[in-house]
């Protein structure tokens, strides 16, 4: 830990300085400053339902044809994602046009992959095998959460011919390891005998785990982005491309790592659903690989990647009038470092622009067509908002904009997307 904080002291001190080198006395004061809070959320499956995501969070009645609903969408790979992150930023601009800043903000993953029996024996409990040794294949589990401070720092753009212009923005994060739970299971078995009198799970399993703590590892990571734009007399265009959240976590000494072949034998007992019956099915499944665990158990220090990504977006506008753009943004994203998910899609597009004296107004709506292998299909609506406002001097310019987003409806499995941009900036005019 002590290494951690030495790390963001020296961080703080080079950043200083460079700045201090590259920006004479007379324009080191910062002409912009952008203050921005953004929050988003997305899940998906390629199986399960809203109504069971709803009744697992929050409780209520599941029935058969509920049941019915969701094997009837079983394959033989199972997916379940979430991935939520919120953060605060704020953001200086040099006259130079050097940027730099620094966000603080907190990110949780979830990431499921499970066999269609192991979701059926979950849906119908065991019974309806009757005394068949059935394959459960393999079931994975990964969780994470973390809290990281990042550093951004981007360079004077680089302007060219035919108002094209290219810029860089890098941001290095510190991560403190909140928590990390991983879970893998193959060569599962299960087997009832007639009448339910004797039930026999087999597996071999790997487990690691630590205890929810602020401090429970650290590690480092980083952000790369690279802009492309540019406009022409009838519209204006624009790309980026960025990879995001790559980085790794060192995880605590008191981390716990199990690694098992069990065999567990239970006599006279039954898997009911977990929606017929109070008591969680996992129960007695627990408790009696609790006892494996507490025999088999080490504890070391582990080493994790972050789930990380690549994306791809751009917007080409065409101006239909002089308050009036309309035009397309195609978008793809593919995950790294965890169960590969890919996404890709267009979003049509129109901006509506109002100037009136010292004030402007930008309407933007978006409208989202994406396929993805984790839900198949989706379609969405995002909105943005953006007012231009001069101060009573006209020494200022101040910007607030809003940004709301609402994709990936689909009809397949479930899934969702939402998020929420708020942001403030003043520029010296």
């Amino acid at each position: 830990m002590k290494k951690l904080f030495l790390s963001i002291f020296l961080s703080f001190f080079f950043l200083s300085n460079f700045y201090a080198q590259t920006t004479d006395k007379n324009q080191s004061a910062p002409v912009s400053t952008e203050i921005l809070t953004d929050g988003n959320l997305a899940y998906g499956s390629n199986c399960l339902t809203n109504k069971l995501l709803r009744t697992l969070i929050w409780g209520g009645h599941f029935n058969e044809t509920d049941k019915d609903k969701v094997a009837a969408k079983l394959s033989s790979e199972n997916r379940f994602r979430f991935d939520s992150r919120y953060y605060l930023s704020a953001k200086w601009t040099l006259p130079s046009q050097n940027k730099f800043g620094f966000s603080i903000g907190q990110r949780y993953f979830i990431d499921a992959g499970f066999s269609k029996n192991f979701a059926k024996t979950l849906l119908y409990g065991n019974a309806q095998w009757g005394n068949q040794r059935v394959n459960l294949g393999k079931q994975r589990l990964s969780m994470l959460q973390y809290t990281f401070l990042q550093f951004h720092y981007s360079p004077k753009p680089l302007k060219f011919k035919n108002n094209f212009q290219l810029s860089f923005a890098l941001a290095g994060n510190f991560l403190l390891g909140n928590q990390w739970t991983k879970l893998c299971t193959q060569n599962s078995w299960i087997e009832t005998t007639l009448n339910s009198e004797k039930l026999v799970l087999e597996s071999d399993i790997l487990y690691q785990k630590n205890s929810k703590n602020l401090f429970n590892g650290y590690g480092t990571g980083l952000d790369l982005t690279i802009s492309l734009q540019g406009a022409w007399d009838k519209g204006k265009w624009k790309m980026d491309y960025f990879i995001q959240d790559l980085g790794f976590i060192q995880w605590s000494k008191k981390s716990l790592d199990f690694t098992h072949h069990f065999n567990i034998n239970f006599e006279g007992f039954v898997l009911s659903p977990p929606f017929s019956q109070k008591q969680s099915i996992f129960s007695p499944l627990v408790d009696s690989l609790q006892q494996e665990i507490d025999l088999h158990t080490d504890y070391k220090q582990i080493f994790s990647f972050t789930p990380a990504s690549i994306h791809l977006e751009s917007e080409i506008l065409f101006n239909v009038k002089p308050s009036l753009n309309t035009g397309f943004a195609p978008f793809a994203t593919v995950s790294l470092f965890s169960y590969p998910i890919y996404r890709f899609g267009i979003a049509p597009t129109v901006e509506i622009e109002q100037k009136i004296e010292k004030k402007e107004d930008i309407f933007k709506f978006l409208f989202p067509i994406s396929f993805s292998n984790l839900y198949g299909l989706g379609i969405g609506l995002q909105m943005g908002y953006e007012a231009k406002r001069w101060s009573k001097t006209e020494s200022y310019i101040y910007r607030y904009r809003c940004f709301l987003g609402i994709s990936e409806f689909n009809f397949r499995g479930t899934s969702g997307y939402g998020g929420v941009t708020f942001c403030f900036s003043a520029t010296k005019n």
